[in-house]
């Protein structure tokens, strides 16, 4: 039975006062990740000392600067001086390394892996480092039965690894100078591309190892894909088919086969761009049914005066297609008892807490199985909706799980930027809400503060909806943004895109910002209307407007991205020169 690791919880507590402790980063992958170890120098070898540098000291604060054991007298020495002697004789440093993971010690070797990059870190006694002597260097003693403790090991250090690397990058980016962010940056960059080909190895490596005449086949969506990033990245055959385990005959194949039609292609694309819902095959087949007498000429012309356009050989087409079973009916909201309604802009608010993970995920292999959820591993998240007309009232970034009395405060100022009050406040049952101070806090302010109810679907859906639609917007983004200013940014332009430019099926295709604001919609604005010969006097596609300008007009589209931001796009439409 191993001794609990004591002197590890002490040195953690206290940097720089526990005996033969030094902070220390381990390097795996190619990556250098600030790991607090606990270095326990052999029975009958020098003792070590802590050998962090205190910051101000003059030394920059990104530099990787080794730990080195002591082998002889300490002496004190000039910061620099010691910097420079411990990298030269890194490559002498042998002494034994204890690290304890998940309550089991393991030794490593120091040569070559181990460096020292704390950030912050409280005063230490100045960096004392002496040359080595010419003496032996000590044996390294392996602990028993440590073969059946490695691969934990292996997945404690690596998820150490993950955990310093947040840490240290999360005090890198908050520093007043400027020119360590580009360096985490691209680290970041660097470590995720890493990672993205060790995943396509583990698959491409379980691939391999099934015969080839019994791999399944690529689809033939799959195949237009394979040929598409062919034609991105500019492969040869040869080079196509090693990537995506084929031969260089199968590909030249489809390459031949491209345009060929038809259900049996072998290439197509995943869905034709002009393809109409099933249920609009089933009115064309519905109305021919009822009405023999008329021809698919007739049809569409009927159709268009009801708002459906559709050409006359599509009509034609759908005629004689299989018949297309009736569509099942639409979901029936049920109206609760008790439920509030809204009924203007600020009746109903809406606010709710949610968590965007900075890295890949809060799993770890110990205890409790996940990582803090506070920065630097995520951000938190605030949100207030308006229920009636979705409009997204305020938003906010936190480093960690607000308090009530932080909430409260981000709803004051939201109030105050609004001008306005709402009548009732809907949230869920979290420790920030569900309070004595935040019911007296409403009280005061005359608002009705409610609670979603459990384990019902709808009850707080639409700001879920809107948790949702963020999510995906960042996930859009390279990097989740390590810096709180540069984060916010990112969630206010979501926020502002939501309000402006992105229409809502509960509000008949109409924005926010209209709603709440009692703008008229852009839908009902006069229409462009491509046909040069259809009647001004015949409907169109709901909603039904005038026609702008004469028919027959040409027309161009124009896309922009909000703040360049690809996942933010702004369409318009205008007449093509």
């Amino acid at each position: 039975m191993l001794p609990e690791p004591s002197h590890l919880r002490q040195y953690l507590a206290h940097p720089g006062q526990g005996p033969q402790h030094s902070g220390m980063v381990v390097g795996i992958g190619g990556t250098a990740a600030a790991i607090s170890l606990a270095c326990e120098a052999d029975p009958g070898s020098p003792t070590t000392s802590d050998r962090g540098l205190e910051e101000g000291d003059g030394l920059p604060t990104d530099s990787l600067l080794p730990a080195v054991p002591e082998h002889g007298a300490r002496g004190s020495a000039d910061p620099r001086t010691a910097a420079a002697a411990a990298k030269a004789s890194m490559a002498q440093c042998t002494a034994p390394v204890s690290l304890w993971c998940a309550g089991r010690r393991h030794k490593l070797p120091t040569s070559g892996m181990l460096w020292h990059a704390r950030g912050r870190t409280p005063a230490r006694p100045p960096l004392s480092v002496s040359m080595p002597t010419d003496r032996p260097d000590p044996p390294l003693r392996v602990p028993r039965g440590w073969p059946d403790h490695v691969c934990s090991a292996m997945l404690d250090v690596l998820s150490l690894a993950r955990l310093a690397c947040a840490s240290s990058r999360g005090w890198a980016i908050e520093q007043i100078n400027t020119r360590l962010r580009p360096g985490v940056e691209l680290g970041r960059c660097h470590e995720e591309n890493a990672q993205l080909r060790d995943e396509l190895r583990i698959k491409d490596a379980r691939m391999m190892r099934v015969p080839a005449h019994q791999r399944p086949y690529y689809s033939a969506a799959e195949r237009m894909s394979i040929l598409e990033l062919r034609a991105a990245r500019g492969w040869s055959l040869a080079q196509t088919a090693r990537v995506f385990l084929l031969t260089a005959a199968t590909v030249a194949s489809w390459v031949r086969r491209v345009d060929e039609g038809g259900p049996n292609a072998l290439v197509r694309l995943t869905e034709p761009v002009n393809k109409f819902p099933d249920f609009v095959r089933y009115i064309v087949q519905r109305l021919r049914a009822l009405c023999p007498m008329l021809g698919k000429v007739k049809i569409a012309e009927i159709l268009a005066r009801a708002g459906l356009h559709l050409g006359v050989t599509t009509v034609g087409r759908m005629v004689k297609e299989p018949p297309v079973a009736e569509p099942g009916p639409a979901a029936q909201l049920v109206k609760r008892k008790g439920a509030v309604t809204s009924k203007y802009p600020n009746h109903v608010w809406l606010v709710d807490l949610t968590t965007v993970s900075i890295g890949s995920g809060f799993w770890v292999p110990w205890l409790p199985f996940s990582l803090l959820q506070c920065w630097p591993f995520c951000w938190w998240v605030g949100v207030v909706i308006d229920h009636y007309s979705r409009r997204v009232m305020g938003i906010t970034v936190f480093r960690e799980q607000p308090t009530s009395v932080a909430m409260r405060a981000f709803l004051g100022r939201v109030m105050r930027a609004a001008g306005a009050t709402p009548k009732h406040m809907v949230s869920d049952k979290g420790p920030q809400f569900w309070c004595d101070g935040f019911r007296g806090w409403c009280d005061r302010r005359n608002i009705e503060p409610r609670f979603g109810a459990v384990g019902q679907h709808g009850s707080i859906a639409v700001i879920e909806r809107l948790i949702r639609t963020l999510k995906r917007s960042i996930r859009w983004l390279p990097l989740v943004p390590l810096q709180r200013r540069a984060f916010l940014r990112e969630v206010q332009l979501v926020a502002g895109w939501y309000n402006t430019h992105r229409p809502h099926m509960s509000l008949a295709d109409r924005t926010p910002d209209e709603v709440y604001h009692g703008l008229p919609p852009a839908t009902h604005h006069p229409r462009f209307e491509p046909r040069r010969r259809w009647p001004r006097s015949s409907p169109c596609a709901k909603p039904v407007t005038l026609v702008k300008g004469q028919p027959g007009v040409r027309i161009a589209m124009e896309v922009e991205f909000l703040a360049g931001r690809k996942h933010l796009p702004v369409v318009r439409l205008q007449r093509a020169a």
